[in-house]
């Protein structure tokens, strides 16, 4: 069995099993495992196993046996790792952690394993490939291809094939420190003894048991051009103190200098692609534009990048919060925090103003208008101060999505170091459809369906091969788009934080010690809250602590935590959620309406409800109650609500935030049969009596496009009219409808009125015959049948029997009863006259009793 306690207590070759045994005990106690929770399992919703990685994900053939980390969601204890469909002993550590045995001859051979795993239930995650690659490692290229003489160490990145776990980087013959990344890339340090005069290193790569690579050059150059790609900050406040610029790029020497307008500043190397500097007060005293460049030894100069330096008055956005809200409900207030506010600044969504409150230099609040949101899409924030210069703040985006959207939550993890390989990540929410498509960068990427509450995506190589950021958006095949999320793609060298706990919490909540996870974090590293270093207590390289305390938690907002090492290196940030919990709904009653009803009271259960709750249907705010005592909310629907048939999307906003969308159906009236089918033009007055669903007390039968006088029959839930003779003085098919209001009218159904003397078919008794029965005896019920008459079953003349001039008996075979579906009935008199067709219906299984809805 997945051996979950039992396993961890039999490690060492003295666990080693029996590889037969192992496995049939194994099945056996998966089967029974499956047994006991056959029960449980079906009170409830099961959600699937998936894996997101395993480790390692390719081994050389021949290794020995070694251990297989597997990653993903939903494992539960008493799982099993299969490997090609075989189980395999499995340590459950967590529902996202598996580890399990691999054997040696399993890859003795080249190959692929097919790597799932079997819960209780039965339910198996997708499969995950293990490759088992040849022993003939190969190089197709490295990266740098080419450095400057006498530069410092350095990372290569060899790139290939077959590289086993422990495989070797070798310079000129000489080995070097190697890390194995996967089993296409390695990292190995290049001494800066190997550089020392221009010419050329061979590389090669060796795996176990001296098997080589080819060689390939590294190419050692008289000189090499730095370049810069980005400057981080890029823009800071004149005025401001002095700082640390980091300046990223490419052909970084040690020893290289970076220059501000030509002013050699004080530099730091701390990679080929990254410099420090420092800026220093005479270069932030007024605004302007700053040229900075990179001098390496021996004169290469890079091209400059430019380094804004603002009014130190200039209003700045940091975070807004909510940054993503539903389209068509009420307006709300926006929260803005960021700097240099002043009284009577004003906030302004796509450059027009809005109503705004100044709290203090940090903060400011703006309604935002119910036209503002009005449809999907992406508004612009803006702050501009008042004053004759009229300072404007950057830009930051609002989005609006539909009411029935998607919704993101969190990612699992929040970012990877750069040249990552292909990787699967969990994207938490709500709302989530088995047909949704996870888009990164507007692009459509592999998705997997876990649950309503989590997608896994892959993530290629080619997206997370250098330092970016991506954003994740989740779509519904009918086109609406949840909000973005951001997902760090981080300098490989640098610290990187992947997860925070908690990652959210409430507004006005208490202090509390937050946990940071990642990797690369050293002794020195500290945890930057709101961009200041806060007190940190260093766990491992890849956790640490520190206290968030309850001034941080004031107004809801998005708190950036990052991670600076010694020397200034600094993580992509990541978000700690203040705010409101969002209102959910987990019912609504009643769920079916009648169009052309009466209002009714409409009740939404759910959490995150309070005072402040609206309920919105299709839009538009009602008037609402909170029961604290039920913890639900009222609202008065109106007839004119649900004067059409269609579907009401429900909705309830509280502080600015708004609910995923429940429906209620308003059902359209339904006809589905009338009595008599047919009558005999000429015929005196008539009653009519019709029998469907949705029919309400108020409902009108209309013929010849009128509304006729009609009664209700509670009894049986039927509507009743009488047609007249002159409705009835000519021979012609006309349609009969049910009208609930002035647009909830059924669709018709054909009343045939038949010249004097021509058979005529009322009904069939009985009305319907199960499918695949082998014969059936079927009465039909009109008028004006003759000795002679016969009947025709879809055209089909059947053995027919005389009963009187308004009953004939036909005799049905398996040949017309085999398949479901509807069988025509045509009555034809001697003289060759004929009905009108009447269906027998052929049912897969007996129709259900007619029914009326509750209340009606």
């Amino acid at each position: 069995m997945c051996e979950g306690r039992a396993t961890k207590a039999a490690t060492g070759s003295s666990a080693r099993f029996t590889r037969l045994g192992a496995s049939l005990h194994l099945r056996l106690a998966l089967t029974i495992a499956a047994l006991l929770i056959t029960v449980s399992s079906a009170f409830g919703v099961v959600t699937h196993p998936v894996i997101t990685s395993i480790n390692p994900s390719t081994v050389i053939a021949g290794s020995s046996d070694f251990t297989l980390q597997v990653t993903g969601a939903n494992f539960q204890d008493n799982c099993a790792v299969l490997v090609n469909g075989a189980p395999h002993p499995t340590t459950f550590v967590d529902s996202s952690h598996l580890t399990s045995t691999v054997l040696q001859e399993e890859v003795a051979s080249p190959g692929n394993l097919s790597i799932t795993v079997l819960n209780p239930n039965q339910d198996v995650s997708s499969p995950v490939t293990l490759q088992v690659l040849p022993n003939s490692p190969t190089i197709s290229s490295i990266s740098p291809s080419s450095v400057a003489v006498h530069g410092p160490s350095f990372t290569l990145r060899v790139n290939g094939s077959n590289f086993d776990s422990t495989a070797v980087v070798k310079v000129n013959n000489s080995a070097r420190s190697t890390t194995f990344v996967d089993s296409s890339t390695l990292n190995a340090a290049i001494l800066s003894t190997d550089i020392t005069s221009t010419g050329t290193d061979n590389i090669r790569v060796s795996n176990p048991n001296n098997h080589d690579s080819n060689v390939v050059t590294l190419t050692v150059t008289a000189n090499a051009t730095p370049a810069i790609t980005t400057l981080d900050p890029s823009t800071v406040n004149a005025g401001s103190q002095p700082f640390t610029l980091s300046v990223l790029g490419t052909n970084f020497a040690s020893g290289a200098a970076v220059k501000i307008n030509g002013a050699t500043r004080s530099t730091t190397f701390v990679s080929s692609t990254k410099l420090t500097a420092g800026v220093v007060t005479s270069d932030l005293a007024s605004p302007g534009s700053l040229a900075v460049t990179v001098t390496n030894p021996g004169g290469a100069v890079s091209a400059p990048a430019t380094l804004t330096v603002t009014s130190a008055t200039q209003p700045t956005i940091t975070s807004i919060s909510p940054n993503t809200v539903t389209g068509g409900t009420n307006g709300f207030t926006l929260s803005i925090v960021g700097t240099n506010y002043v009284a009577g600044a004003s906030a302004k969504v796509n450059a027009s103003a809005r109503s705004t409150t100044f709290v203090d230099a940090q903060h400011l609040t703006a309604t935002i208008l119910r036209s503002d949101i009005a449809t999907a899409g992406t508004l612009s924030i803006t702050v501009t101060n008042p004053g004759a210069s009229g300072e404007t703040s950057n830009s930051m985006p609002l989005t609006v999505v539909f009411a029935n959207s998607p919704v993101i939550t969190s990612l699992d993890p929040l970012g990877l170091p750069s040249g990552s390989p292909a990787t699967k990540i969990l994207v938490n929410g709500t709302g989530f459809d088995v047909t949704d498509t996870v888009f990164v960068n507007a692009a459509a990427h592999p998705t997997e369906f876990v649950s309503a509450t989590q997608l896994a995506v892959t993530l290629s190589a080619d997206d997370l091969a250098s330092p970016t950021t991506l954003s994740i958006t989740v779509a519904h095949t009918t086109g609406e788009v949840s909000g973005p999320a951001t997902f760090n793609v981080s300098d490989a060298s640098g610290p990187l934080i992947s997860s925070i706990s908690p990652s959210s919490v409430s507004v006005g909540g208490a202090g509390f010690t937050m946990t940071v996870i990642g990797e690369n974090f050293d002794t020195q590293a500290v945890v930057s809250v709101d961009t200041t270093p806060r007190t940190t207590q260093f766990i491992s390289t890849a956790q640490l602590t520190t206290v968030i305390n309850a001034s941080d938690l004031t107004t809801a907002r998005n708190v950036p935590i990052a991670v600076i090492n010694a020397g200034g290196v600094t993580s992509p940030s990541v978000n700690l959620a203040v705010g409101v919990n969002p209102p959910a709904i987990s019912s609504v009653r009643p769920t079916t309406v009648i169009a052309g009803d009466v209002g009714f009271t409409l009740t939404v259960s759910g959490s995150g409800f309070s005072d402040a709750s609206i309920i919105n249907v299709n839009g538009t705010t009602k008037t609402t109650t909170f029961n604290s005592g039920a913890g639900t909310l009222t609202a008065a629907i109106t007839a004119d609500d649900i004067a059409t048939p269609g579907t009401l999307f429900v909705t309830v906003t509280d502080s600015g935030l708004t609910s995923s969308a429940a429906r209620v159906t308003v059902l359209q009236p339904n006809i589905l049969s009338i009595n008599p089918v047919g009558i005999a033009a000429g015929s005196g007055d008539t009653t009519l009596v019709v029998s469907g669903a949705a029919f309400l007390t108020t409902s009108k039968i209309v013929f010849l496009g009128t509304d006729r006088a009609t009664t209700f029959t509670g009894a049986t839930g039927t509507l009743s009219t009488t047609l007249t003779a002159t409705d009835l003085a000519s021979a012609g098919d006309f349609g009969v409808s049910v009208r609930n209001s002035p647009t909830a009218t059924s669709q018709p159904f054909i009343l045939h009125v038949v010249n004097p003397g021509d058979p005529r078919i009322d009904r069939l008794s009985p009305s319907f015959v199960i499918a695949g029965t082998s014969s059936a005896d079927i009465h039909v019920i009109g008028g004006n049948f003759l000795p002679g008459s016969l009947v025709q079953a879809n055209g089909f003349q059947r053995p027919t029997q005389y009963v009187s001039s308004s009953e004939l008996i036909v005799s049905l075979n398996s040949a017309q009863l085999v398949n479901p579906g509807a069988l025509p009935i045509v009555v034809v008199n001697p003289d060759a006259s004929r009905s009108f067709a009447v269906n027998l219906q052929i049912a897969s299984t007996a129709p259900p009793a007619r029914r009326r809805p509750a209340g009606h």
